[in-house]
Parts: structure tokens; C-alpha cells; sequence
């Protein structure tokens, strides 16, 4: 099914842009031509708009990534401390990207 979800007009815009929604009943797959999931991993509100429509109480499992999942083990520990680390040294700045990159591609 293909949905055409209106954005309300707002004062200070002058037109209101219609978003072309695709939606199949059958697996509860939905995508928005704004492209917000794709972007940046979550469902824009064009999509959350269908999905209610539809009588989708919750997101459908499969929207919801790894990365916003508090239950999910990390292969990774976030170091955020660089004390001992001189910034303004280029040979030691060099040294401490070097390492992080390291860590990244591994």
C-alpha cells in the first residue's frame, strides 16, 4: 500500500510537502521517501503516522537497531580519557589517533 502523509502548514512555511509512504501489511515494512531511517536509524513520523493507522501499538522489532538497545553486548569499551596525551605535540597526537584508529578497524 502506498500512503501520501500531509505535514500540517505552519505559520513561517509557506508549503506544506507531501511524503510518499510504502507499507506491506504483510511483513509490517514501511519506508518514507524522507529517508530519515536510512539517515540516521530511526523511523521518521510519516512512517510512525502509517504504522498507528495500521494498528501498530509498537515498532515493529526490526526498526530497532543494535546501537539504541541497552540490552545488547558490546564488543567495545568507550574510553573517553585522554589526560596524559599533549595535544599541541604532533608526534604524540599522531600516536593517540594511530591507536584509536587501530582499535576501530579491529
Amino acid at each position: 500500500m502506498i500512503y501520501i502523509v500531509k505535514e500540517r502548514e505552519v505559520e513561517n512555511v509557506n508549503e506544506a510537502k507531501d511524503y510518499e509512504v510504502t507499507f506491506d501489511t504483510a511483513v509490517a515494512d514501511v519506508l518514507c521517501e524522507c529517508g530519515l531511517f536510512n539517515l540516521k536509524g530511526f523511523l521518521c513520523r510519516h512512517t510512525s503516522c502509517v504504522l498507528s493507522q495500521n494498528g501498530f501499538k509498537e515498532i515493529p522489532p526490526q526498526y530497532i537497531l543494535s546501537r539504541w538497545r541497552m540490552d545488547i553486548h558490546r564488543s567495545y569499551v568507550l574510553d573517553y580519557g585522554c589526560n596524559f596525551i599533549n595535544t599541541k605535540n604532533p608526534v604524540h597526537r599522531y600516536d593517540n589517533l594511530y591507536k584509536c584508529a587501530v582499535k576501530l578497524v579491529e
